[in-house]
């Protein structure tokens, strides 16, 4: 939400770009963007990762506009983070539903993989599909508990007629077998479940 504007003369190089403090999300990454000649608006960086010490022309080792020593480049941030959401505009809603995603064993062409899907919203999902894309070269062998539909990398998988309905608070799992090209590949980063972003881990 626009950039930090550090206090005049205070610093002798203030490294405005360097965990600026007190700043908000802006508009989240999304292929609406109401022009047809702007496909997409996304974040070039993971919201809450640490640009490193900030010295602002001190010595350091702290931050002296934060009074602590900042996480290393890349490692995650969670006074920053707080700041973004809590300064957000639009402002940022809390995800409801929550996907824990695990590899149980590996071998060099596959993979078994089990997803935890849990509501953790206040309203039943009555039906749900959820969509990722794979980080790697991978596909799926063979379901179990789901149905699933593939586009290029990307795989939604879809309740049966028996597991459709999640209350709030409930979990469900499913499972798959994955071929892979040239090893395991990562995990992936992002679900949706219907069409709605999940927190995951």
């Amino acid at each position: 939400q626009g950039p930090w504007t550090p206090p005049a003369g205070k610093y002798t190089d203030p490294e405005d770009w360097c965990n600026p403090p007190d700043r908000g999300l802006g508009v989240a990454p999304t292929t609406t963007t109401g022009d047809p000649y702007v496909d997409a608006f996304l974040w070039i960086k993971v919201p809450g990762e640490s640009d490193g010490g900030c010295y602002r022309g001190t010595g350091g080792p702290q931050d002296p506009e934060r009074h602590m020593v900042d996480p290393a480049a890349g490692v995650w941030f969670p006074q920053q983070a707080a700041e973004l959401i809590r300064f957000a505009k639009p402002a940022i809603t809390r995800q409801t539903c929550d996907v824990d995603y695990t590899v149980n064993g590996s071998w060099p062409d596959g993979a078994n993989v089990q997803v935890w899907i849990k509501n953790t919203g206040t309203k039943p999902i009555d039906g749900w599909a959820l969509r990722w894309t794979f980080a790697g070269p991978q596909s799926i062998a063979q379901i179990w508990s789901a149905s699933a539909s593939t586009s290029g990398g990307s795989v939604t998988a879809t309740n049966l007629s028996w597991n459709k309905l999640i209350k709030p608070g409930e979990r469900l799992t499913f499972g798959f077998l994955t071929k892979t090209v040239k090893g395991a590949a990562p995990e992936p980063l992002l679900f949706t479940l219907n069409g709605k972003p999940c927190t995951s881990r």
